[in-house]
């Protein structure tokens, strides 16, 4: 895929790429040097909260302040501000951040305008969205957002490939001064992401974006976030991203905003619990307990791979099994989970040795260990393969 291989950019090294890309390639104070089809369309990699958006938006404000224009977002245009803009269009910078995800081909392409010549032939044009017009006048300078590009329908996302292949929606023609630029989820961050067409991935420069603990950190000390929820995630990097948990840098924040309040701080376990899936200040407690279960797990791992004999691995899986059956449900013992069940997966003896188990509790009238085994199966493997009866 292509955020294997794609650079990896913090969110302030990506607001300085766009700003350098768009004052070389498309700033209205530039002799134009490039063709349409020649400047760069980048697209924005990452799973949820990692700060794409926000990256885009800060950019277009600091390249408004560079060419001295206002900035204005296109979902704010009113009636009168409308006018202003089409009477100079040269004032104002426009930011379009577009959730594909919740468009239509209509809600891109506008509404069927249909017409008739004096000599008789009928044909039909189109009425534009608002913001697809301001984009389309002389001299407007702005960014268009494609964001959750990922997640669109594929109407929609035709629509997208139609504006970064020829810079137009419809029958509007974008300004020369309009940067595209997308973004979107990789399917294993996305329960409805596609993957995109092969003929647009190739006219796109793909970046991935991730959160360096220490950006995170600083950006949090200036910006109100909780110095307790700032010390947690400086004594434990690799809790600021846990996705299956909810636990990004987006939720951390608000999480760390919130608890700043009197009133919410009694409510800082609930919050934790709620927002990011992890809960700081019961984990204090159980840090050095957690911590000998997961040495055990990894322990155990390691025998597993390395028993040569069929019952010495049935001998260590039951090990496992018990071990991570205690009440330890946190991220710590799911991290370990998912460590053993990729051991299972690439283990060549995973159905011996799941049969073994399964005749050895199950039909052996071991309700104890048969009990174990279930639970283990519903948390790791496909619990139908250990209920068959063999």
């Amino acid at each position: 895929m292509v955020y294997d291989w794609a650079p990896r950019l913090s969110p302030s090294r990506v607001v300085d790429l766009i700003i350098d890309i768009y004052m070389e390639q498309y700033s209205p104070g530039n002799t134009p040097r490039y063709k349409p089809e020649e400047r760069i369309v980048l697209m924005l990699w990452g799973p949820p909260g990692v700060g794409k958006t926000d990256s885009v938006k800060k950019a277009s404000w600091i390249i408004a302040s560079m060419l001295g224009r206002e900035v204005v977002e296109c979902n704010h245009i009113t009636p009168k501000l409308f006018e202003k803009i089409i009477g100079d269009p040269s004032k104002y910078f426009i930011f379009c951040d577009i959730k594909l995800e919740r468009y239509e081909y209509s809600d891109l392409i506008g509404l069927p305008n249909f017409r008739e010549t004096g000599e008789g032939i009928h044909y039909t044009d189109w009425y534009p969205p608002k913001w697809v017009a301001v984009l389309g006048l002389r001299g407007v300078a702005g960014i268009l957002f494609f964001d959750e590009l990922t997640n669109a329908a594929p109407d929609a996302v035709k629509c997208a490939m139609e504006a970064i292949y020829e810079k137009k929606l419809g029958d509007i023609v974008f300004s020369d001064h309009v940067m595209i630029i997308g973004a979107g989820n990789p399917p294993e961050h996305s329960s409805i992401a596609r993957n995109l067409p092969e003929p647009l991935m190739t006219r796109l420069a793909h970046v991935w974006v991730e959160v360096p603990v220490e950006d995170w950190i600083r950006w949090a000390r200036e910006n109100g976030v909780s110095s307790e929820i700032i010390e947690f995630i400086s004594e434990n990097p690799g809790k600021l991203y846990i996705p299956w948990l909810n636990a990004v840098p987006r939720t951390w924040s608000i999480l760390g905003k919130a608890i700043n309040s009197e009133k919410l701080y009694e409510w800082k376990e609930t919050l934790s619990q709620a927002l990011v899936g992890v809960n700081p200040y019961r984990e204090k407690t159980l840090r050095e307990e957690v911590s000998e279960v997961i040495e055990a797990v990894d322990r155990l791992v390691l025998m597993f791979s390395r028993a040569r004999s069929l019952k010495g691995r049935i001998e260590v899986l039951w090990k496992i099994i018990r071990v991570v059956s205690g009440e330890m449900d946190t991220e710590y013992i799911e991290a370990a989970l998912s460590r053993i069940s990729r051991m299972l997966s690439d283990s060549e003896q995973l159905y011996e040795i799941l049969r073994s188990l399964y005749k050895e509790s199950c039909l052996g009238g071991d309700e104890e260990k048969c009990s174990l085994l279930l639970s283990f199966s519903d948390r790791i493997i496909n619990s139908e393969i250990l209920r068959e009866e063999w």
